[in-house]
């Protein structure tokens, strides 16, 4: 278990948790929530670059969740409980005379590059020197990323990442004593840096993301600190906006806002407008060319300023697939503009073929509706995704809204399993009946989702499902299951199949012993002979003491 006492600079910004966790090495840790309510985490250690959650995230959501000694806070600027001074380990540093108290800071400091750089900073600053050395910082900067020349391929990309976090572990470390202006032109240095390294490192494990939030929250940090002057920005957020390979300042307009102020605003958009207005007509070739950038910073401009009408001039212009309705949807929506906002919902519901990028948007009208106060409609979009597209997800949405409104659930569950019978039976193939099945399985019900199976077939995968849920009380009906699968098992060739195939054989044994038949030998006689040129095989057989 990780100690309290290593989780540093606990903060949260826009519903994102993030600290640095002292293991063997100092790990930067993110913990946010995405969509309907899903968990999201990220840690620079070797475990949580392979998409694990590791214990260093596991420590920062405990100590959130216990609202311990660390509750949030934002450098110094501490809220409610949990203040450094009300810490007992404080209160007993307090009571060290200078000397001691000297020598623990010191040695901290030989084994802790940060709470050095930050010494060295106070330490010049009280002598009347400069109390940042920005030439040093630079320095520091281009030799966390590297030069161009060296490719830092997959398995040297942890260690290179780590690097750089020791780096904004520095710079946050300045901007906590006070230094944001001095932090601003740093950070801008080192995203210059990352955009460039994209180029010479291999980021298939995903340490750009992380790097590039961590600029996202400094830049933004120091920036509302320091107050730069709002034009000169303004023209360097264009700038990185437009023309960088990173997205760590998409939108930058609305995110700054506050921060540019009217000044930058209108320098944003003197700069931006006639790029966006000399685009050529949208086409189905240039989703990823300078369209993207620019049409988002006109959005971010739209955004800040609060023109609704704007958002939805630059979306509508260009309407490819239903996901670009749903900001259009949104701000309407935002906007107490509801019977526009249903409507535009409706229209991208109407595209053809895009179902399966239509749940969102159809979550936005649903919830539109049942505010409107007409649950009827909602529930008939419910019904109309299902037969759109009946799945599973789409069939609990349909139970789920008819809960909530005054149709029966009962009555529309049993409306909804016979529409799929009567599917069922009319296609050739059995992906209808999979779903059936699927859904029966979900509620329950064995018996009839095993006669459904009968009837109309359904994927191999739910054969063994409903094998499995079945071979207590009917172990006869799935031993056919279980052999057809040990075959296509073996047919396979290799020893992890091979494995599978001895396991499901030895529970064919025992189901054949409760069937209380003797057909057990029999088949095992004609796998052994069918295959005994697998000599693996056979021999994993023979292990069982099953010859």
């Amino acid at each position: 278990m990780i100690p309290a006492s290593d989780i540093e600079d606990l903060t949260e910004r826009n519903g994102r948790l993030a600290a640095v966790v002292r293991g063997t090495m100092p790990y930067s840790v993110a913990i946010w929530v995405e969509g309907a309510k899903k968990p999201r985490f990220s840690c620079t250690c070797p475990q949580g670059q392979d998409g694990k959650f590791c214990k260093h995230a596991a420590a920062v959501a405990l100590t959130l969740h216990g609202g311990g000694r660390t509750a949030l806070w934002s450098g110094h600027e501490r809220q409610g409980v949990g203040r450094v001074e009300d810490d007992p380990v404080f209160e007993f540093l307090l009571g060290l005379d200078h000397a001691e108290l000297a020598h623990l800071v010191y040695d901290a400091a030989q084994r802790d590059s940060r709470t050095a750089q930050r010494i060295e900073a106070r330490a010049a600053a009280s002598v009347g020197q400069p109390a940042v050395d920005v030439k040093e910082w630079r320095k520091a900067v281009t030799a966390a990323f590297g030069r161009p020349s060296h490719f830092v391929d997959y398995y040297q990309a942890p260690r290179w990442a780590a690097g750089v976090q020791d780096l904004f572990d520095g710079l946050r470390g300045l901007l906590d004593d006070g230094h944001a202006a001095e932090v601003i032109p740093l950070v801008e240095y080192a995203f210059e840096r990352a955009d460039k390294a994209t180029g010479y490192v291999d980021s298939s494990d995903g340490c750009f993301g992380q790097i590039s939030w961590e600029i996202e929250d400094l830049h933004f940090r120091a920036c509302t600190r320091a107050r730069p002057d709002p034009v000169a920005l303004a023209r360097r957020l264009v700038g990185f906006e437009l023309d960088a390979e990173l997205d760590t300042f998409r939108r930058a307009a609305a995110t700054y806002a506050d921060v540019l102020g009217v000044e930058g605003l209108a320098e944003y958009r003197r700069l931006v407008q006639p790029r966006y207005e000399a685009l050529p007509p949208p086409s189905d070739r240039d989703y990823l060319s300078d369209r993207f950038h620019v049409t988002n910073a006109m959005l971010g401009l739209a955004r800040a300023c609060g023109d609704t009408d704007e958002v939805v001039a630059i979306r509508s212009a260009r309407l490819r697939s239903p996901h670009d309705y749903e900001e259009i949807v949104e701000v309407l929506a935002g906007a107490g503009r509801v019977d526009e906002a249903i409507g535009w919902a409706r229209q991208g519901l109407a595209m053809e073929d895009r179902e399966h990028q239509k749940r969102d948007l159809r979550n936005q009208l649903v919830a539109l509706l049942v505010d409107a106060g007409d649950t009827a409609a909602a529930v008939q979009e419910r019904l109309d995704a299902f037969h759109a597209q009946p799945s599973l997800t789409t069939y609990k949405d349909l139970i789920t809204q008819s809960a909530g409104a005054e149709s029966d659930p009962a009555t529309q569950r049993a409306a909804a399993l016979e529409w799929l019978r009567d599917r069922a039976a009319a296609e050739q193939g059995t992906a209808t009946g999979s779903t059936l099945v699927e859904i029966l399985l979900h509620d329950g019900d064995i018996d009839p989702a095993w006669n459904a199976a009968q009837t109309y077939g359904c994927d191999e995968r739910w054969w063994m499902t409903l094998a499995r849920a079945r071979e207590a009380a009917h172990p006869t009906d799935t031993i056919p299951i279980y052999q057809r699968t040990v075959e296509a098992l073996i047919d396979k060739k290799n020893a992890k199949a091979y494995n599978e195939a001895v396991k499901l054989m030895a529970r064919l044994e025992r189901l054949h012993a409760s069937a209380g038949d003797d057909g057990w030998s029999s088949y095992l006689a004609d796998v052994t002979t069918r295959h005994r040129a697998k000599r693996s095989l056979i021999a994993k057989i023979h292990d069982h003491s099953w010859q």
